[in-house]
């Protein structure tokens, strides 16, 4: 629970899709332990549902009852990965796009928000291949995991009947949502120097709050 929580969500029309990951070291270990999907709800539910005492990330003691003293900001140091398709559009409701939304929703934290594109074969090649390596909850301590592993066993591509071969375009469906999700995640993952500044970052954030202020000298500050 000590490990950067990271967010990755497929905002559909029909179905909004969340994924959340960790990662150990610089991506030598990869874990999506936990999974989300409604219809027909804004952004700021989602913020709230992260930020909820419920969430195993938001709780110091995970056997003891949610809130109260047993509540952390466990979304504090958050990376957020949305569709980098969506990410800068503005909404015709609040007039303002989903960084914006969620700069706001999180403030006076400042999550790192990932919007980087890629094409959509390489990412989806690069999905693949960490998902050989990929560690999944089965279930047993997030019971939707097992919706998001139907959800991306059914994940599949048109097929054309006439030609008798698959598409490159894939069946835009309800399973579709989840596994766009997890290839934004996966984007993320290609981009392994913006990771490791993502830790530098935090880990001078942290000592800064530990440490006192010194007058350092020479290159390791002794």
């Amino acid at each position: 629970k000590d490990l950067p929580l990271i967010w990755a969500f497929d905002p559909g029309l029909v179905q909004w899709s969340n994924g959340f990951y960790q990662i150990l070291g610089y991506a030598e270990e990869l874990r999506w332990f936990h999974y989300y999907e409604d219809s027909n709800l804004e952004i700021n539910h989602y913020i709230e549902w992260v930020k909820s005492p419920e969430r195993p990330w938001n709780k110091i003691r995970q056997d003891d009852l949610a809130g109260g003293q047993n509540y952390r900001h466990g979304f504090a140091n958050m990376i957020i990965i949305p569709d980098p398709n969506e990410a800068l559009a503005k909404s015709r409701t609040h007039n303002k796009n989903l960084v914006q939304m969620l700069r706001q929703g999180f403030a006076p934290y400042k999550p790192l928000i990932f919007t980087k594109a890629i094409g959509k074969l390489e990412a989806i090649s690069e999905a693949k291949r960490i998902f050989k390596t990929l560690w999944m909850d089965d279930g047993t301590f997030c019971p939707e995991m097992i919706t998001a592993l139907d959800r991306m066993q059914a994940f599949r591509r048109k097929f054309n009947a006439t030609l008798n071969e698959f598409q490159e375009d894939y069946v835009e469906d309800i399973n579709a949502h989840c596994a766009m999700q997890f290839k934004y995640f996966a984007n993320y993952i290609k981009n392994p120097e913006k990771m490791a500044k993502e830790e530098e970052r935090k880990k001078d954030s942290r000592d800064s709050q530990l440490t006192p202020v010194v007058h350092k000298t020479g290159m390791t500050g002794y």
